[in-house]
């Protein structure tokens, strides 16, 4: 998803991020450390997912 100034989120297709959440999401919030970053994923009625971003292009 990519998110505009007025906190509209549009579909972006996982072919085009490399990024698939399989469940019921319900919020996702990115999370930047100094050893990278993180993506936060609460689902719906289910247990959290953590995500760590691979910025290597392959």
């Amino acid at each position: 998803m990519t998110e505009s100034l007025k906190k509209h989120f549009e579909y972006v297709p996982f072919k085009n991020t490399g990024f698939f959440a399989d469940m019921d999401v319900r919020n996702m919030v990115a999370i930047k450390l100094d050893q990278g970053q993180l993506i936060f994923i609460a689902n719906n009625n289910d247990r959290p997912d953590l995500f760590k971003v691979d910025n290597q292009k392959k």
